[in-house]
């Protein structure tokens, strides 16, 4: 480890073992071998988090929001638009970036051809889109047969394998587009849903972060992860200042047992799920993992309970 990361893991480590025994013990450390591990994975952990950071103040070139360039990336494309002042653009893209996911074999490929109009003159802008839903479609029912048929590989990212771009499937591309476009229901805006939210919210970052997330059961296919990354992913771009008070574990799979394991070194145990998020907000808190904390030891604790006798980086 770089000097800078291990003193940060020499801190996360001290403080795990502080919080373990003056607040709330960590059964599921009772090893120095499995506490090493989950320190790994949080500082894996934040490096992530802290990375769409460390890029969205840098100036990023027009080639990664262009479809037709094999370079597209939805998250460099919402950081493009944003500096170029087309916000909703930049938020349209974070649906893109969570909605199709980054598959290991195709990366962006899916994605970038939805985008592009599967290389036609024009691109399924924001703009485009709202102006009729319905048009898009039509594009799909047109196109699906030759894209599946053309041999060119375009798959959805792993956390997105029940997804589905067959317009004869039922909750497929075209229903989650219309759902999410009815969610944002133009002619407002991005932003101006966001700001609604905040001001019911009495301007609380955090209470703002679950009404958007409640607010989002409307969108199909966004499941509690789903919901989770594109509101983190639109704090930690800049775009609006919410911020996670949960992590949102309830009916989870990894994250709930992982958490459970933490606590109880059980992940049987017979412990509700907001009993678990009270002491992750306890823990964040000691560990100083700041305003996406929680997104941090949803991550770290997902990632540590598929092996917690070894080592192993998750990308």
């Amino acid at each position: 480890m770089k000097n800078k990361i291990l003193d940060r893991y020499e801190q996360l480590k001290t403080n795990l073992e502080e919080f373990s025994k003056t607040q709330i013990s960590l059964l599921g450390l009772d090893t120095n071998k499995k506490l090493d591990i989950f320190t790994r994975q949080l500082i894996d952990s934040i490096r992530r988090v802290d990375f769409v950071g460390v890029i969205k103040d840098r100036e990023v070139s027009e080639f990664y929001s262009d479809p037709n360039n094999e370079s597209f990336d939805p998250l460099k494309a919402a950081l493009f638009f944003k500096q170029e002042g087309l916000i909703d653009e930049a938020f349209w893209m974070i649906f893109y970036f969570v909605y199709f996911g980054r598959n290991r074999e195709t990366g962006w490929r899916l994605a970038r051809e939805i985008y592009s109009s599967y290389n036609e003159d024009e691109n399924w802008t924001w703009n485009r889109i709202i102006e009729n839903p319905s048009e898009f479609r039509n594009w799909l029912n047109n196109n699906y047969s030759q894209m599946i048929n053309d041999g060119i590989p375009r798959k959805f990212g792993n956390h997105r394998r029940y997804s589905t771009f067959n317009p004869t499937k039922k909750n497929n591309v075209a229903d989650a587009i219309e759902s999410y476009v009815s969610w944002i229901n133009p002619p407002r805006t991005h932003i101006e849903l966001f700001e609604e939210n905040f001001s019911s919210s009495d301007s609380n970052p955090i209470t703002t972060f679950n009404s958007l997330y409640v607010s989002m059961n409307s969108v199909l296919t966004f499941g509690r992860l789903a919901k989770f990354d594109y509101l983190t992913m639109v704090a930690k771009t800049g775009l609006f200042s919410i911020e996670p008070g949960l992590a949102y574990i309830n009916g989870s799979t990894g994250p709930e047992s992982g958490t459970k394991l933490l606590f109880y070194n059980n992940i049987n145990s017979n412990v509700s799920s907001s009993e678990l998020e009270e002491f992750l907000v306890n823990l964040r808190d000691a560990l100083e993992l700041g305003p996406l904390g929680m997104q941090v030891l949803e991550d770290a604790i997902c990632n540590w309970q598929k092996s917690t006798s070894s080592y192993i980086y998750f990308r």
